[in-house]
C-alpha cells in the first residue's frame, strides 16, 4: 500500500513548494528512509550511514544527501533506540522528476532498508474569519458568544472548562513546561513574555522560534497566557511556562520529518506537555515513533482531531499514544458546521473512535502576533491547547503524574454531553479542568501508581517496567534518565523513612 501522508488543506490556497502525489501533498525533494534494525548503526556510538551505501540502485544520481532524521539528538539513550529513532534518515533529492514511485520501489528492494515513505506535509488547523467577538466563554460560559451572521447571543450556561474554579486550586507552576509545536510564538508578546522559556526553530535554526503566520501565538495564549496583569486574556495554565518549537513555516505548513524531530527535541529538552494543533489524514511511521517516544519519555502529547467534519482518522491525533481533542461549540455539542448553535459555516470537528474528549473551539479569544489579540480563533487548533493547559494544571498539582495517568484522569473528569458514556463524536465528553484537578492525588515522590502513597506496589510496578525495558519518569527517582536498581533502592528508602 502506498505509504504517503494525506493532508487536508483548510484554506483556499495551496502552497506552491509542495507537490500533489498519489492524492496527497508531499515535500517535493525528500523521502524518509527507515533502515533495517540489523543494519542501522547505533548513532552516538557508531557513524551514520553514508550516501554511498545506497548508491548502487538506478536513479541514485538524483540523490543529494542522506542524513539522520533526528539530527538534534546529541546523545542517544536506550529509549531513543527502543523507539527506532536511529533507523530513520532523510534522503534529499536534487529534483523531483516524477520518479518518486520508482525510487521508492528500488530502495525497498535493498535488504538493508525496512521502509521508505514520502515526506508528507502538515498544516495548521485554523478556521479564520473576520467577525469580532467580545468574551472568553471557554472559561465561564454565560451565553456571551455571538452567533455567526445574526449577532444573537448564544451558548449554554456553564458549558465551559470550569477553569475559574480550577484556579482556586492552582494557576500552574513555572517548572511545568508546555511546548507549542507550531508556526512559532510571538516571544515578546506582553501576555506571554514572562512565561517564555528557551525553544528551537527547526525551519531556520539561525533565527529564534518567532511567529509570522499567527497560529502558534494564539495556541500559546490559550494554553498559558498570563493572568491578573491588567491586559489581554487569561490562559488555562497562566503560571506555566511556554516553549516555542517552530516546526511549521511562515505559510503555516511543514513536513512530517521536521515535526517528528520537533516532538523528540521538545521531549528531550524538558517539555512536560506537547501541544500539536496540526495534522494530516494518513498514517506515517516516523511520526508515530516520535509520539510514542515522547510519551514513554514522560511528555503528555496532545493533538487536534482535525476540521473535516466527518468520521475519519487524522494524525497525529489518531495514534494510540496521543490524546485526541475535538472541538465543541458554546452549546456543549460537537462543532458541526452551520448545524451548531454558533452557525459558523465551513468546518466541523473531525470525529471517530480516536477522540478522547472535546474542548472549546469556536469564537475563542487568544493572543495574536505583534502584541495583538484574536477575538475569533476557531477550529480544533484552539481546542487542543485548552487541554494542554489543563494537563499543565494537573502537573502543577502533582509533578509525578505520568502521561497515561493524566489521560485517564482527564477522561474520568470529563462531563458527558452526548450519548450516555463514550461516543465517537464527543469521546468521554467536555473536558473539565476543575473536576480533573479534584481527581489528581497529592504529590508524593515515588508514587508510581498515583494512589497517594508510596508502598511495595510502587516497587513492584517499577521492577516490572525495568524488566520490560520501559522508562517511567515518575520512577526515575535520581533523575538520571534511566530506571534501574538505584531507583529501586531510593524508592525503598522513601518507604522506610
Amino acid at each position: 500500500m502506498q505509504n504517503t501522508v494525506i493532508i487536508f488543506l483548510l484554506f483556499s490556497f495551496i502552497f506552491s513548494e509542495n507537490i500533489f502525489y498519489g492524492s496527497h501533498f508531499v515535500h517535493p525533494k525528500t523521502l524518509i528512509v527507515k533502515f533495517s534494525e540489523h543494519y542501522a548503526p547505533k548513532l552516538g556510538i557508531e557513524n551514520p550511514i553514508s550516501l554511498n551505501e545506497i548508491s548502487s540502485i538506478d536513479n541514485s544520481d538524483n540523490f543529494r544527501t542522506l542524513s539522520p532524521l533526528f539530527s538534534t539528538i546529541n546523545q542517544y539513550t536506550d529509549l531513543h533506540y527502543k523507539y527506532n529513532l536511529h533507523q530513520f534518515y532523510r534522503l534529499e533529492l536534487y529534483e523531483n522528476n516524477n520518479l518518486f514511485e520508482v525510487i521508492i520501489d528500488n530502495l525497498k528492494n535493498l535488504d538493508i532498508i525496512e521502509n521508505v515513505t514520502t515526506n508528507g506535509m502538515a498544516n495548521t488547523l485554523l478556521v479564520p474569519n473576520d467577525e469580532l467577538y467580545i468574551n472568553q466563554w471557554d472559561h465561564d460560559n454565560q451565553r456571551q458568544a455571538i452567533q455567526y451572521g445574526t449577532g444573537n447571543l448564544i451558548g449554554m450556561i456553564d458549558c465551559d472548562l470550569d477553569t475559574d474554579l480550577a484556579w482556586d486550586i492552582t494557576t500552574g507552576e513555572s517548572s511545568v513546561v508546555i511546548a507549542i509545536l507550531d508556526t512559532g510564538v510571538d516571544l515578546d508578546h506582553p501576555d506571554l513574555v514572562n512565561n517564555i522559556v528557551s525553544g528551537y526553530n527547526f525551519v531556520n535554526d539561525s533565527l529564534p522560534p518567532d511567529d509570522e503566520y499567527d497560529h502558534g501565538t494564539p495556541c500559546a495564549g490559550i494554553a498559558a497566557a498570563s493572568i491578573n496583569n491588567d491586559i489581554g486574556i487569561a490562559g488555562v495554565c497562566p503560571d506555566c511556562s511556554i516553549m516555542s518549537v517552530k516546526v511549521l513555516n511562515d505559510d503555516g505548513s511543514g513536513d512530517w520529518g521536521i515535526i517528528s524531530e520537533g516532538i523528540v527535541w521538545a521531549s528531550d529538552h524538558g517539555a512536560d506537555v506537547i501541544s500539536l494543533s496540526l495534522g494530516g489524514g494518513q498514517y506515517q511511521e516516523v511520526l508515530e515513533s516520535a509520539v510514542n517516544y515522547s510519551v514513554a519519555n514522560g511528555s503528555v502529547t496532545i493533538a487536534a482531531s482535525g476540521n473535516i467534519n466527518t468520521n475519519m482518522d487524522f494524525y497525529p491525533a489518531s495514534y494510540d499514544q496521543c490524546i485526541a481533542v475535538g472541538a465543541m461549540s458554546p452549546c456543549c455539542e460537537r462543532k458541526q458546521g452551520v448545524n451548531s448553535c454558533d452557525a459558523e459555516p465551513g468546518w466541523g470537528s473531525t470525529y471517530g473512535d480516536q477522540i478522547d474528549f472535546v474542548a472549546p473551539g469556536v469564537r475563542i479569544f487568544a493572543t495574536a502576533k505583534r502584541a495583538g489579540y484574536w477575538t475569533d480563533f476557531n477550529g480544533t487548533s484552539s481546542a487542543c491547547p485548552h487541554v494542554a493547559g489543563i494537563a499543565g494544571l494537573m502537573l502543577s498539582k502533582n509533578p509525578y503524574l505520568n502521561p497515561y495517568t493524566i489521560r485517564e484522569i482527564l477522561r474520568q473528569g470529563a462531563d458527558d454531553i452526548a450519548e450516555q458514556g463514550y461516543d465517537i463524536e464527543t469521546g468521554y465528553g467536555k473536558v473539565n479542568a476543575y473536576e480533573s484537578l479534584l481527581l489528581v492525588p497529592n504529590a508524593v515522590s515515588g508514587d508510581l501508581n498515583t494512589d497517594g502513597s508510596v508502598d511495595v506496589n510502587d516497587v513492584v510496578l517499577l521492577m516490572d517496567e525495568i524488566l520490560l525495558g520501559d522508562y517511567n519518569a515518575s520512577g526515575d527517582i535520581n533523575s538520571d534518565g534511566i530506571n534501574n536498581i538505584n531507583d529501586i533502592m531510593l524508592l525503598i528508602q522513601i518507604i522506610l523513612v
